[in-house]
């Protein structure tokens, strides 16, 4: 019993949506319902749905341009959250400044992040951390849209039916334990599609 792991995996957090309770900077504004989970589980995963940017540089495209601040990163990490998955379809929504800015806020208040990076090596790179002397590894993908890296390009991890396979099998032999986290699906409706359950 003592050695076992307790993993909490939150869904989307967009603090744009909820920003008067982050604006109060407290973790139980925030997670009052969930916040007695966070601090008993050994390890605690959000998606974070914006980019954590100082001034909007918002890029041309159809749908909500979403955004979150940086010391929002802070107040994730006071709420026990330790990893952050930055694999999704808004990363990109400030640009490349957007991304890099979230990343060095994760860096900045020592948070793990997965699933995004300044090119495609780096946001294709697996996070591996020690919990109770087990190696956890944790991946993360976004099905394409206007958030992808590239070789040269910052943008989240793209979901690929052949090399995210092998990228998921090789992780695997390294760790003791493998967290796959796939963001896509379409907006608002709450069910996958035929082809994304085929994917997953």
């Amino acid at each position: 019993m003592g050695n076992d792991i307790k993993i909490t995996i939150l869904g989307d957090i967009c603090p744009q949506y909820a920003r008067n309770s982050f604006d109060m900077n407290k973790p139980e504004s925030v997670f009052n319902n969930v916040l007695n989970l966070l601090k008993t589980s050994d390890l605690n995963i959000a998606n974070l749905e914006s980019p954590a940017i100082e001034m909007p540089s918002p890029i041309k495209k159809t749908g909500p341009v979403l955004s979150s601040k940086e010391e929002d990163i802070k107040l994730l990490r006071d709420s026990h959250i330790s990893v952050l998955s930055l694999a999704n379809n808004h990363i990109n929504d400030h640009g490349a400044k957007g991304i890099l800015k979230t990343i060095e806020a994760c860096i900045d208040n020592k948070i793990h992040y997965v699933g995004a990076g300044e090119n495609l090596d780096a946001a294709q790179k697996p996070l591996i951390i020690n919990v109770k002397n087990k190696k956890i590894g944790i991946i993360s993908f976004a099905e394409s849209e206007y958030n992808v890296a590239g070789k040269t390009k910052p943008g989240a991890n793209p979901y690929d039916p052949l090399e995210s396979y092998d990228d998921v099998r090789e992780l695997s032999i390294d760790c003791d334990y493998t967290i796959v986290i796939f963001h896509g699906g379409i907006e608002h409706y709450e069910y996958p599609s035929p082809l994304l359950k085929k994917r997953c």
